[in-house]
């Protein structure tokens, strides 16, 4: 009988650049489920814990340190290995009293900073998604799979970034993706630049929208707003 759907399982050497471990140590590496993040955009929570924080030695350290139930993700508990987790995305270790962001380096890589617990209680997350719902109702869809239902008065457009509060998911602040604000490129070849708005191109039949920025230190470029998430107004929001 044909197999069907994806293998369950990956070899190391195969994971992708994002995720920076060891490739030859061991052969067989968790390969994150369907979830919140895509898997091209996210890394296993045991690939976390075990290569990444160095809180475990191996898969079954893992599993005892998840089974306490002292590991959360965006204030929810969580006990799966496989579970993924993205960018901008809360892990507590509440046995250790420590906090961590993940965030991306320069070569787009995976990395865990970690963050006072006043940091802790909110995430930005990108709107990708946006429709009428209902009686001046409109339903917002983000990056990492979550839906919110808001008043129509609600100022918040796709490519702009929430600041919502975790895990009550409440809606604190908006950053529109507009000159001014403060962005963090997280795709492409200017990975991890943070930048200003100066301007944005309106896309065409054959090219998406483009965004002109400012960085902190070096040249104005150009990239894709698609590549662009938005980190704050004057200021940053998060630690980066």
């Amino acid at each position: 009988m044909a197999r069907h759907g994806n293998s369950k399982s990956q070899k190391r050497i195969s994971l992708g650049k994002a995720i920076h471990i060891h490739r030859k140590e061991h052969v067989w590496a968790l390969k994150a489920n369907p979830g919140p993040h895509s898997r091209e955009n996210s890394v296993a929570l045991g690939i976390v814990l075990r290569d990444i924080l160095k809180v475990a030695r191996n898969l079954r350290e893992v599993k005892i340190i998840l089974n306490n139930r002292v590991v959360s993700v965006d204030g929810v508990i969580r006990t799966e290995t496989k579970l993924p987790v993205g960018l901008f995305d809360v892990i507590a270790l509440a046995n250790l009293k420590k906090q961590f962001r993940v965030l991306l380096d320069k070569k787009g890589r995976f990395v865990l900073k970690e963050i006072p617990a006043k940091s802790s209680a909110f995430k930005l997350v990108k709107v990708t998604g946006k429709r009428a719902f209902g009686e001046k109702k409109i339903q917002l869809t983000t990056n990492d799979g979550r839906v919110f239902t808001a008043d129509a008065k609600q100022k918040a457009s796709i490519g702009d970034t929430l600041k919502i509060g975790v895990p009550d998911q409440k809606i604190l602040e908006v950053f529109a993706f507009e000159k001014g604000n403060t962005g963090f490129v997280f795709r492409g070849e200017r990975i991890g630049a943070i930048a200003e708005i100066e301007g944005v191109l309106a896309g065409t039949m054959k090219r998406g929208k483009l965004a002109m920025l400012k960085p902190v230190e070096g040249e104005k470029f150009q990239t894709v707003a698609e590549n662009v998430f938005m980190v704050g107004k004057k200021s940053i929001e998060v630690e980066l």
